[in-house]
């Protein structure tokens, strides 16, 4: 399986222009490896552990934003972050790039019909 790593580094190799990306998981052995890996590739990663956090962070640099990593489950074993996609969405349209992002398949397929 290619892990999300490989797949940031494969779409998203750091161009000219400056990317800003922001990571919602709640894992934070993940997040650490993620932002470790994500800024020595020249990122600049910012990371939102709590739904009721994302809304306020995404916002305050809405323009800013070139990817949104979204984990699907945040402190759940359902998905339950498919709103934040159709808020991202709405509110940007697709000039965002949104990563799905998790283990299970089934859930990176969920967050891809809503707009990954």
């Amino acid at each position: 399986m290619t892990t999300a790593i490989q797949i940031y580094h494969h779409l998203l190799k750091p161009r000219k222009r400056h990317l800003k990306i922001l990571l919602v998981e709640d894992d934070l052995g993940y997040v650490e490896r993620c932002i470790q890996e994500l800024n020595k590739a020249g990122f600049e990663v910012h990371h939102v552990q709590y739904v009721y956090d994302f809304e306020r962070i995404f916002d305050k640099h809405k323009d800013e934003w070139s990817v949104v990593i979204m984990d699907v489950c945040q402190f759940s074993s359902q998905p339950n972050t498919c709103y934040f996609v159709k808020y991202i969405r709405k509110e940007t349209g697709s000039r965002i790039k949104i990563i799905a992002n998790s283990s299970s398949s089934m859930f990176n397929e969920i967050l891809m019909k809503v707009g990954c």
